[in-house]
């Protein structure tokens, strides 16, 4: 497990996220939260996407067909647009979450 607060996480820390709201209206419990992450598009396809949206926002114009079709690109990296992997993804979040359940259930 990695951790955005103590630097050991690649990801960037977030704010305004689910999380903030449930620890506000748990105040009184002890909360550790997890980040599902699922598989989209092979590694080499999404560092090339990333590293043309850095090119983008660093040289481009975003509002260009380049730059529009770049954008495209990223998201199709990052969020495939196809009922098969939508559905993998609600089924593993759902399997998560009922193993997260039991699991809170067995130590009442």
């Amino acid at each position: 497990m990695t951790s955005t607060s103590d630097g050991s996480s690649v990801s960037a820390p977030l704010t305004g996220t689910n999380n903030l709201a449930v620890a506000r209206a748990a105040d009184h419990a002890s909360l550790t939260m997890a980040t599902l992450e699922y598989g989209t598009s092979p590694l080499d396809e999404v560092l090339e996407s990333l590293m043309a949206d850095c090119w983008l926002h660093s040289h481009g114009n975003p509002d260009s067909d380049l730059g529009r079709a770049i954008k495209a690109e990223i998201r199709r990296c990052f969020y495939p647009d196809t009922g098969t992997w939508k559905k993998m993804v609600f089924d593993r979040a759902t399997a998560v979450e009922k193993t997260m359940l039991a699991g809170l259930a067995a130590q009442q």
